[in-house]
């Protein structure tokens, strides 16, 4: 995992070039997350539902600050993600969705449903 990305899209694509991850756009998290509110979309609470310690090979869902940039040390610091969790995903790969609009990025999880809010309403993860 790179130890930080950002959302603009050639950095994306560089970003894809020399680690192998695979990034998707706005237009696919879009239709993925088709009941979220972008626009008014902030870094909140984090709850993981339960399951993840079996999700072996699956991608963790992390929400970038606004600028874009996360550490690869604070997805263990997420709310309710403990050490054992992260040590369990950290080799995985990641599918991070782009939001070229309001900046902000997504690592996906494909078997595990994240909820958090924004402006009290509920953001569902979908699969990437």
């Amino acid at each position: 995992m790179p130890a930080a990305f950002c959302c603009n899209k050639d950095d994306l694509a560089a970003r894809e070039m020399q680690t192998g991850i695979s990034y998707v756009d706005f237009d696919m998290c879009a239709r993925l997350f088709s009941d979220a509110v972008f626009d008014s979309f902030v870094r909140t609470s984090f709850i993981l539902q339960d399951g993840l310690a079996e999700n072996d090979g699956k991608k963790l869902i992390v929400v970038t600050s606004a600028d874009c940039s996360v550490v690869e040390k604070d997805i263990a610091s997420f709310s309710l993600v403990s050490d054992f969790y992260f040590s369990r995903i950290k080799n995985t790969g990641i599918c991070a969705c782009t939001f070229s609009g309001n900046k902000r990025g997504f690592l996906i999880d494909l078997g595990v449903l994240l909820h958090t809010y924004a402006d009290k309403s509920r953001l569902h993860a979908g699969r990437c």
